[in-house]
């Protein structure tokens, strides 16, 4: 269970890191910053498990 929930987890993190970076080519800098930490928690979650 464990394996497929860090799986899982990359993949938000990477949907995040996709929208952050259509929102900073667009110029929504807050939103994309807001992104790319939701990214990052993401990321750093699925380590830990």
């Amino acid at each position: 269970m464990s394996g497929n929930r860090v799986r899982l987890l990359k993949k938000r993190a990477l949907r995040f890191l996709d929208e952050a970076k259509r929102d900073l080519n667009e110029g929504y800098y807050d939103i994309g910053a807001f992104h790319v930490e939701q990214a990052l928690q993401l990321y750093v979650k699925a380590c830990d498990l």
